[in-house]
């Protein structure tokens, strides 16, 4: 919630560091093309098989996209679990309670994932903003957040 409240223009690597108290390294993989301009950074650790956080910034020309995965389906036991449940919905009334303008959408009933529907609340806030809490089917634990905001300062 911490980087939800950061003023567009003020998301930065540097805050993101110091809200999570971590530094963050270039990324080792390339940038898509539509990134070419933009710098793309991140931090993550994979303790072990069980356990997984990823964290990452792109700043992009007009743009911020930040992104927090708590769980790694590739490295998840089957049945999936999470190591600690992040329950998703105080995090859902604290996006809303925020007031910046999130408004969630309902998802395409045709979008699937391998696990059936599409374990995600999409939000917009303008036709290019948008927020993504993804969580475990069948619980309310979080495995993702991520969003993308638009920024006036070129960076």
């Amino acid at each position: 919630m911490q980087v939800l409240r950061i003023q567009e223009n003020d998301l930065s690597k540097e805050k993101i560091e110091g809200i999570f108290e971590m530094k963050m390294l270039n990324s080792d993989r390339l940038l898509p093309e539509s990134l070419n301009d933009g710098k793309w950074y991140k931090v993550y650790s994979n303790a072990s098989v069980d356990w997984y956080f990823a964290i990452g910034i792109s700043v992009i020309p007009h743009g911020t996209n930040f992104g927090f995965r708590w769980w790694n389906l590739a490295h998840s036991p089957d049945p999936y679990t999470v190591p600690m449940c992040l329950d998703i919905l105080p995090l859902l009334k604290d996006i809303e309670g925020l007031r910046l303008g999130w408004i969630e959408k309902m998802p395409d009933p045709l979008m699937k994932s391998e696990h059936g529907t599409n374990p995600r609340h999409y939000f917009n806030r303008s036709k290019d903003e948008w927020l993504h809490v993804d969580y475990l089917p069948g619980t309310n634990c979080l495995t993702a957040l991520a969003f993308g905001v638009n920024t006036t300062n070129g960076n």
